[in-house]
């Protein structure tokens, strides 16, 4: 039997496609043919996920425009209209027009549905703020939600769609946690679309399969992030941010990854920071919510040498982990794990490298850890 690894002997799949997947083996080579012919299918899963929740989103903003435009009256599709918003869009819909008429259909449908996802996504920019007051924003009726928290999620979503369709590795993302933010968006949309969506779904199935157990711990680079962990219990980055499903984060700060080891008990992406998004999350009566709201306010306190916010207003994303004095869901080791590398570079962590906690809890180095 042929395997992806023989393909790569040959020359007939490039060594650099294959290589994360040997890495991530461990050098096993029947470990990376398994681990590559599993992301084939998770990919497949992901990309036939994404073609669902692409229909149902462009038909809710669609139908939306064409019902505040009067297109059943007026006959003619809102985006073709001589209004401001048609013209500004002329360009990419004259584009999907003369590609629905190569193949000699230049229906109203037709036209739509050449229309990307980008062009879905960008209705919901800052430009289109007005018409988000006005009528968008009955494009998702369950959200509730102001219009650049929707937009960041969507572009989420057309930034995780763009990984699968490019056949890019899909090993450093978090798939389940991606998979959710469509069934979320869905569930804004319509509370029967995210059933149904969730119904024919096969990512989490799919993904149960993974023949490679992957790192189950993240070392995140931390000049800040480590203090704001001890006071906070909380890890906050910028939006949009890849990472694999894990299980534990370690923070990497003062040339040492250092002595904590929390349990990541929440993940939240694209969460206003203010004051307004702490109280409605202190409305819901979640717990899981209250938590985050308290790290809201928390985070929002704190300064940096200079006496300014080290965090501002904006759109961010937090884990929330185990706090620091937490003995049974923190590990906790009897040192920092000290780098002893240097010279140019020669840095351990530079965005956030993955690795199994038990080999930063056995490690004397950071050469030890794997």
């Amino acid at each position: 039997m042929v395997t992806a690894s023989d393909l790569v002997s040959a020359g007939t799949l490039p060594a650099p496609r294959f290589a994360p997947y040997e890495r991530e083996a461990l050098g096993n080579l029947s470990d990376a043919d398994s681990l590559y012919k599993w992301h084939g299918q998770m990919a497949s899963s992901c990309m036939e996920l994404i073609s669902h929740f692409e229909v149902l989103l462009r038909n809710s903003i669609d139908s939306t425009l064409a019902q505040y435009f009067r297109e059943s009256d007026r006959n003619i599709p809102w985006f073709l209209m001589n209004t401001k918003l048609a013209k500004d869009l002329s360009p990419k819909v004259n584009e999907a027009r003369v590609d629905a008429a190569r193949y000699n259909f230049e229906s109203r449908d037709h036209i739509v549905s050449r229309l990307m996802f980008g062009f879905w996504a960008n209705m919901l920019s800052r430009k289109h703020d007005e018409l988000w007051q006005k009528t968008l924003h009955n494009a998702f009726p369950n959200a509730r939600r102001p219009r650049n928290e929707v937009m960041s999620h969507i572009e989420g979503v057309r930034l995780f769609r763009n990984r699968v369709a490019h056949h890019d590795s899909l090993l450093g993302v978090n798939i389940p946690f991606e998979v959710n933010r469509i069934f979320t968006i869905c569930g804004w949309i319509n509370s029967d679309a995210e059933t149904w969506i969730r119904s024919v779904s096969r990512c989490h199935a799919a993904y149960s399969l993974r023949p490679v157990n992957p790192s189950n711990t993240v070392i995140v680079p931390a000049k800040t992030a480590w203090k704001t962990y001890q006071k906070t219990g909380a890890y906050v980055c910028q939006p949009g941010r890849f990472f694999r499903d894990v299980s534990r984060m370690a923070f990497y700060s003062d040339k040492a990854v250092q002595a904590s080891i929390p349990e990541v008990l929440d993940r939240r992406d694209h969460v206003p920071w203010t004051e307004n998004e702490a109280q409605r999350l202190d409305k819901t009566g979640n717990l899981d919510d209250r938590r985050v709201a308290k790290v809201i306010r928390e985070v929002l306190k704190l300064k940096d040498s200079n006496g300014d916010a080290l965090y501002t207003d904006g759109l961010y994303q937090v884990f929330i982990l185990s706090d620091i004095s937490d003995i049974v869901k923190t590990k906790t080791l009897n040192s920092p794990v000290q780098h002893t590398k240097t010279g140019k570079g020669s840095a351990y962590v530079r965005k956030q490298r993955y690795c199994t906690s038990g080999s930063i809890l056995h490690a004397s180095t950071t050469n030890d850890i794997s």
